[in-house]
């Protein structure tokens, strides 16, 4: 017996539990493509948004620095906002002068003749975590859990200079301090913020002993 297709009113575009119990939406993506391509989206017990679901449009948007803002928050809630002066501001939600500013600092290393030089670092990078789940025989995996996540982490912790040993700690506390309203991802016996926030100072904290 086929399932009946998916109504606006049956989805929460950003509730978890939503794509866990009934699946990737593409036909309210498709219609929402069609339909409404830039619709205020008020389905959530979160702030309301704008939800802009064409890559034309997406890209139009991401041209336009000083009229659409990165600075208000990091993700979409489902439930209750977290309050702004909790936690600094990462790069993606500076906007103006400080974006610049800080943009500034890393920019020369993400040029293309930078890039070239480390190509090949990287692609090692990617070939091992590959050949791990070769090595192990997973058969199946789930794919951003075993590769596209851990990957961009593993990068990153290289460019940093973190041991090897220490790359799973970055990918883990980057995903409770992101995805903290994640069972899977929260501290045990902590609300959302309380797991964040304290994986956010141990993270600050593992540099800062480093500097």
């Amino acid at each position: 017996m086929s399932q009946s297709p998916l109504s606006l009113d049956d989805f929460n575009l950003v509730h978890p539990a939503h794509y866990a119990e009934l699946g990737y939406p593409h036909e309210i993506w498709t219609r929402l493509r069609r339909e409404a391509p830039v619709s205020w989206w008020d389905r959530t017990d979160g702030m309301p948004f704008w939800a802009v679901t064409k890559h034309r449009d997406i890209t139009e948007i991401s041209t336009q620095p000083t009229k659409f803002v990165s600075g208000p928050r990091l993700v979409m809630q489902h439930g209750p906002e977290r309050q702004n002066h909790e936690f600094p501001a990462t790069l993606i939600q500076m906007d103006g002068h400080r974006h610049r500013a800080f943009r500034k600092l890393i920019n020369s290393r993400f040029k293309p003749q930078a890039l070239r030089r480390i190509h090949g670092d990287i692609e090692r990078i990617g070939k091992e975590i590959v050949d791990d789940l070769v090595q192990d025989d997973f058969g199946e995996c789930d794919f951003v859990e075993a590769v596209s996540a851990p990957l961009p982490i593993a990068v990153i912790a290289w460019l940093l200079g973190v041991p090897r040993g220490d790359w799973k700690l970055l990918f883990d506390w980057t995903n409770k301090i992101i995805g903290a309203e994640d069972p899977d991802f929260q501290d045990e016996g902590k609300t959302p913020q309380e797991s964040s926030r304290e994986n956010m100072v141990a993270l600050f904290s593992y540099f800062a002993q480093r500097l």
